[in-house]
């Protein structure tokens, strides 16, 4: 199971608000729009039109052969305030359920929403607040986001991997949940600063020039090897 979430974008360079900064002479010849730095433009879309990227996303990997089994909405409460005065403020965001093939792990009951005795499928509107963070990375996601996902596509024991890791939230969620996790980033600032201290890697690190003197009864007290299962 892959389910990522994605932002979107507006066709001049405004992504949730925030104006891209334009640099004179980088023109589109057809629209006649200053063009953000080092962004392709997409000539069928027009000025102030929604890229859609998230779901163009989901197409592309459907048509690269995954199957493109739910859409669903994060909704977010607490969303970031936009200066904007012809549309309305987005305060939600999409995660996708993808699979490889027509056979797939999915733990419905993992993520299943109970009332009273009353046990019901997750829907595909989640409604979570977005969660503050004192690092350098700006768009974290909550944990809580992170967990369903986690819980509904993997079992305990699973190896969960994140090609986005940023500042380490996924492979964080997934060891307090008992799973492997491997994390990529095209960023060695994050991986290095923000991850490393985050997992307590760092600490691991200082920790490896000495462990031929440390007894082995210490060894499962590292960062690396804790485990705080969550009930």
């Amino acid at each position: 199971m892959l389910a990522a979430s994605a932002k979107q974008a507006t066709n001049n360079g405004s992504y949730f608000g925030h104006k891209q900064s334009s640099h004179r002479g980088s023109r589109d010849n057809q629209e006649g729009v200053t063009a953000p730095p080092n962004r392709h433009r997409i000539k069928t879309l027009k000025p102030k039109d929604l890229v859609g990227i998230p779901w163009r996303v989901a197409l592309a990997l459907q048509q690269d052969g995954w199957t493109l089994r739910c859409d669903i909405v994060w909704e977010k409460p607490n969303c970031m305030p936009e200066p904007v005065q012809d549309r309305p403020t987005r305060s939600h965001e999409y995660l996708f359920l993808l699979a490889k093939s027509s056979q797939y792990f999915y733990d419905a009951q993992a993520i299943a929403q109970y009332g009273g005795r009353l046990r019901r499928n997750a829907r595909s509107v989640w409604t979570m607040n977005t969660e503050p963070f004192a690092g350098a990375h700006f768009a974290t996601m909550p944990t809580a986001l992170v967990e369903r996902c986690i819980r509904a596509g993997s079992a305990l024991g699973d190896t969960v991997c994140d090609p986005f890791c940023g500042s380490g939230t996924v492979p964080l969620v997934a060891r307090a949940l008992g799973r492997h996790s491997v994390g990529l980033d095209l960023s060695s600032v994050y991986l290095r600063q923000e991850a490393r201290e985050r997992l307590g890697l760092a600490d691991l690190a200082r920790w490896e020039g000495q462990l031929q003197q440390v007894p082995e009864t210490l060894v499962d007290d590292l960062p690396l090897f804790r485990k705080e299962l969550s009930q």
